[in-house]
């Protein structure tokens, strides 16, 4: 996940210049980043509910990434990316849901306490 948003970084062929996309791999970086924190710091009560966050959120940024050049570069998707259409936010939407509900499956009933 990394060296994947480094590199994002270090794309310009789109626009040439800083795009929004840049920015959600900053994004990234700095949660990847909280989460090996707290994995080193385990003496925090809550270290291991700040760590899976962080990287189950990383993960959700990756697959949203991929929604979006899944519509962008596939051929039958690229109508619906280009205008704008509903399905590529109701998908992101799922994700994103789906993407909560595994957080709140890790907080909520697994009891990560006993960790």
């Amino acid at each position: 996940m990394i060296l994947t948003n480094i590199s994002a970084l270090f794309i310009y062929t789109a626009f040439g210049k800083w795009f929004f996309p840049h920015t959600l791999a900053v994004i990234t970086l700095v949660v990847l980043a909280i989460g090996i924190y707290f994995s080193r710091k385990r003496n925090y009560k809550h270290w291991i509910k700040i760590h899976l966050s962080s990287f189950i959120f990383s993960y959700y940024m990756l697959i949203g990434g991929g929604i979006n050049e899944a519509f962008s570069r596939i051929k039958p998707l690229q109508p619906y990316f280009y205008s704008n259409a509903q399905i590529v936010g109701l998908t992101h939407f799922v994700a994103m849901v789906l993407f909560t509900v595994l957080i709140l499956y890790y907080l909520v009933v697994k009891n990560l306490k006993r960790l």
